[in-house]
């Protein structure tokens, strides 16, 4: 059975919000009887975005409105 977790890529301060947001990736594990094999990275997710979209704030990547700004670029 395929298996797919968010897990949590960084910890960063976003001045948009004013607050620490967890920046996370989806990790698809595939099913044991495949052999080892790495897992597959998909989307991309911040721990606000939900709130982010919900208030019109939708020029972050990591919100999922816009991906051609990315304001955690470092």
């Amino acid at each position: 059975m395929v298996e797919k977790t968010w897990v949590v890529v960084k910890i960063r301060h976003c001045d948009r919000v004013n607050r620490d947001v967890a920046l996370e990736v989806q990790k698809t594990y595939p099913p044991e009887m495949l052999g080892f094999q790495p897992a597959h990275l998909g989307s991309h997710r911040c721990s606000n975005g939900k709130m982010c979209m919900a208030q019109g704030m939708t020029a972050c990547v990591w919100s999922g409105g816009n991906p051609l700004v990315d304001p955690f670029r470092t």
